[in-house]
């Protein structure tokens, strides 16, 4: 695994700055507005790495950074992605068939334990975090008209491990009504 570059230090101070861990091409977007409106570079790491975001993140803490997350879903999939490849990896060794391996339920408490090393950074470190995730649907089994039980879209939430989405001090919502991007809070803690 290639190790993506250490933040460079912009020659400007204080130490805080705008660093971005960016999972899509964004980051040269946002760049000219970071440097017009604060008059310093934006800081970026491109990748889409669980391990890379837990780096980012830990240094980000230790130098003082404002951290952006673009998009959380990414980093969630491949810790996720990783963690099957490597259980396929442990039944192939012991000579059983890789192609049949999926998740079980057994498997999320190792999944959420290392995902918790992250949310436990973005809830008690001292740093300010901006996280995007995209939206993903919930779904219940419920009973229609007929008495029939089927699946039901019954709310949205961000596309990462489940109670993440959740662990915000402020939470927005974006949505495309018609031509319009809207925000709706939906959480407040302040």
């Amino acid at each position: 695994l290639r190790r993506p570059p250490r933040l460079r230090q912009a020659e400007y101070e204080p130490k805080r700055q705008l660093a971005m861990f960016d999972t899509e091409p964004s980051a040269g977007y946002v760049a000219p507005m970071v440097k017009k409106i604060t008059g310093k570079e934006l800081l970026a790491v491109s990748s889409r790495s669980f391990s890379d975001l837990m780096d980012f993140t830990k240094e980000c803490i230790e130098e003082k950074h404002i951290i952006i997350i673009d998009s959380c879903t990414h980093p969630w999939r491949t810790l996720c992605d990783d963690y099957l490849e490597a259980k396929k990896s442990r039944v192939k060794t012991a000579g059983g068939r890789a192609e049949t391996v999926r998740l079980s339920l057994a498997d999320w408490n190792p999944i959420k334990l290392f995902w918790g090393e992250f949310s436990k950074l973005f809830v008690y470190s001292p740093a300010h975090f901006c996280v995007t995730g995209r939206e993903g649907d919930i779904w219940s089994l419920t009973t229609n008209e007929e008495g029939k039980e089927e699946m039901q879209k019954t709310g949205v939430k961000m596309k990462t491990e489940s109670e993440f989405g959740f662990e915000a001090s402020l939470l927005i919502q974006m949505r495309l009504t018609g031509d319009k991007h809207q925000a709706f809070v939906v959480k407040d803690r302040f």
